[in-house]
């Protein structure tokens, strides 16, 4: 027995994937075709565009007060799952890749009035969601089949934050081995605490970093505290659906 077939016979009889996840074999890929993960699609990056990937763990068809067909999914990723909305243009476009168990990538707006299903037979429309608190959902605008050629890789826009003591001269050259260490794309920005007082300075171009768990692990090591977090910076998506902003929000990689 292959070992795709033992982890299709483990879910069927299981309900779950016990001596291996599929998503394990992709992650890399899917990394690269992403830019945020199940557990950051929360209310803190609400009217964000993100993309993410995972396994369709459900999908199903609903009907709107006008008579529309729309649907309701739910992805996996390592980190959890993502609840997706797909209104009555986007199933027609891409409600057929949503089969249980099958590895797409999705991008679309955080929403969190979005967020609450009813049981009914009867959707609403978007405007008369009941809002659920904390829950977010993605509103989806497209999709894709992981292995899609075009889904192409996306780029992360990343900004690394470090809080620091006063910055003496001991303190700017550690930082500066340990930053040199990593170069990358990334912008570092400086939050330099004196008392009474933070005086935030956006490091100059030899500054550029790989910002990730590695970098900030190092850092606070280095500093005997948690003093590094990073950005993620992606668009707002207007009410027509196309980004036109940048916002942010804090990552604990």
């Amino acid at each position: 027995m292959s070992g795709d077939d033992k982890l299709k016979l483990e879910k069927e009889l299981l309900g779950l994937y016990l001596s291996d996840h599929p998503l394990k074999r992709a992650a890399a890929k899917l990394a690269s075709l992403t830019d945020a993960q199940a557990v950051e699609i929360t209310s803190e990056i609400q009217g964000q565009e993100v993309r993410v990937g995972g396994l369709v763990r459900e999908a199903r068809r609903v009907v709107t007060k006008k008579g529309q067909i729309m649907a309701y999914a739910e992805i996996e990723d390592l980190t959890g799952t993502v609840d997706l909305i797909l209104f009555p243009r986007q199933y027609e476009q891409h409600f057929r890749l949503l089969v249980p168990d099958a590895m797409v990538v999705v991008s679309g707006k955080v929403d969190v009035r979005a967020g609450t299903r009813s049981n009914g037979p009867v959707q609403p429309e978007v405007e008369e969601l009941e809002a659920e608190a904390e829950r977010a959902s993605l509103v989806i605008e497209n999709a894709w089949a992981w292995d899609d050629p075009d889904c192409a890789p996306i780029a992360r826009r990343q900004v690394l934050h470090l809080t620091l003591p006063e910055g003496t001269p001991v303190v700017m050259a550690t930082l500066q081995d340990a930053l040199a260490t990593h170069p990358g794309p990334d912008e570092v920005v400086l939050h330099i605490r004196t008392p009474g007082h933070e005086v935030v300075v956006a490091a100059d171009g030899r500054y550029h970093v790989e910002a990730g768990a590695a970098l900030t692990s190092e850092l606070d090591r280095l500093f005997g505290s948690k003093v590094s977090w990073v950005e993620t910076l992606r668009n707002r998506a207007p009410a027509n659906g196309n980004g036109n902003g940048r916002m942010g929000r804090r990552n604990g990689s």
